[in-house]
């Protein structure tokens, strides 16, 4: 799964950087850089790639990586997300972990439900 995880980052790192005819290189990427913790495309959009990063939250594409936004991340209390996953049973639901916390978000980020309460300790049933 590691094996996985890190040619999918090398895979986004280089589609982020394109060389352009005179051999320089250009950034495509989210404008604010810096180290990535989890990459997920969309298993419905092959247009939607999001992304995690310790201390920076979650960040977006939906045109395939051509501009980045941060979502609203609403309820997302701890903006240190250690990884992403998407639902296998129902693919427009999005998992992140924290720290101490799991989240679900079914708006590619735009709000989050906290799945297991303050400290990682598990909430109480709906």
């Amino acid at each position: 799964m590691k094996t996985k995880t890190q040619i999918l980052l090398l895979l986004l790192l280089v589609s982020m950087i394109s060389c352009t005819p005179s051999g320089t290189f250009t950034q495509n990427g989210p404008s604010l850089g810096g180290r990535l913790s989890a990459i997920v495309a969309s298993p419905t959009d092959p247009n939607i790639l999001v992304v995690a990063s310790p201390g920076g939250g979650i960040w977006r594409t939906t045109n395939n990586g051509r501009t980045w936004a941060m979502p609203n991340n609403y309820a997302l209390a701890d903006f240190t997300v250690l990884s992403l996953e998407w639902d296998k049973i129902r693919p427009t639901r999005l998992y992140a972990s924290t720290q101490s916390d799991l989240y679900a978000s079914i708006d590619l980020g735009d709000t989050w439900t906290n799945l297991t309460g303050s400290g990682g300790y598990p909430a109480k049933l709906m």
